[in-house]
């Protein structure tokens, strides 16, 4: 089987306006060596290449993206901003904030983290997914969330990012847009 090519918009114009000034779909095809099928379907979708006004560089006509995995990603980004926005706004006594020169947290961090901040979000039986971080998945990171709060880790298998993806995804365009 041979490999599946991408085409730009520009490629499927040149290719329509050859097909129809040979007024052969399978004259085209050889001339372009494009296959048949290919042609014939970019023929039947030849008004909206037409009139797609992106770049001519783009392979596709935009708005063929996978349809969002979670439909609350909304009001979860919401809730995030509005907690983010309570942690830095607000005057606790005891309030703590870390600055990291990396900006990476290790596994110190990550206990400070767990002992003095997630241990008053978990306030029944939860489960915690957790990423394949050094500092997370670690023995003491582990023992850290086992030993402060009433969650059960979960932890993600290693490589397994990529399955989880578009949750991120959803949530971070959502947010950024």
């Amino acid at each position: 089987m041979a490999p599946q090519r991408s085409y730009t918009i520009l490629t499927k114009r040149e290719a329509i306006a050859t097909a129809e000034a040979l007024g052969s779909c399978q004259a085209a095809s050889k001339r372009l060596n494009i296959p048949r099928t290919t042609l014939r379907d970019w023929l039947d979708d030849k008004e909206n290449i037409q009139d797609f006004a992106g770049a001519q560089t783009s392979k596709t006509l935009k708005g063929q993206s996978a349809a969002p995995l979670i439909h609350f990603s909304h009001d979860l980004v919401t809730f995030m901003k509005d907690v983010r926005r309570e942690e830095w706004s607000s005057k606790r006594d005891g309030f703590k904030r870390i600055l990291l020169e990396s900006s990476f947290m290790d596994a110190k961090v990550w206990a400070i983290y767990v002992r003095e901040l997630l241990k008053f979000e978990i306030e029944a039986l939860s489960v915690l997914i957790l990423d394949n971080f050094d500092a997370h998945v670690s023995k003491e990171g582990l023992d850290v969330v086992v030993e402060t709060t009433s969650a059960l880790v979960c932890q993600l298998p290693p490589n397994s990012t990529a399955a989880c993806q578009p949750l991120d995804v959803e949530v971070f365009n959502f947010a950024f847009c």
